[in-house]
């Protein structure tokens, strides 16, 4: 696993994270963790995933077709 993105998170969670950094140690380099503000995390993610990997929800392609899906 190269990385763990969590998006449109609230403050609790993300500080929940950043408490867990030093503890978790290497893993936790792997794990970026953004906001609700699109504006911000949007830019950052499509530096490092391609937008045809990315459902239109989160700033991707129309044409996106996930590989699976889970109906929660």
């Amino acid at each position: 696993m190269e990385s763990i993105y969590f998006v449109n998170t609230n403050f609790m969670f993300k500080g929940l994270v950043e408490i867990a950094r030093p503890i978790a140690g290497s893993l936790m380099e792997r794990v970026e963790v953004y906001g609700p503000n699109k504006s911000l995390w949007l830019p950052k993610l499509l530096k490092k995933l391609p937008r045809d990997q990315l459902s239109p929800k989160f700033g991707g392609d129309k044409d996106f077709k996930p590989i699976k899906t889970y109906n929660y």
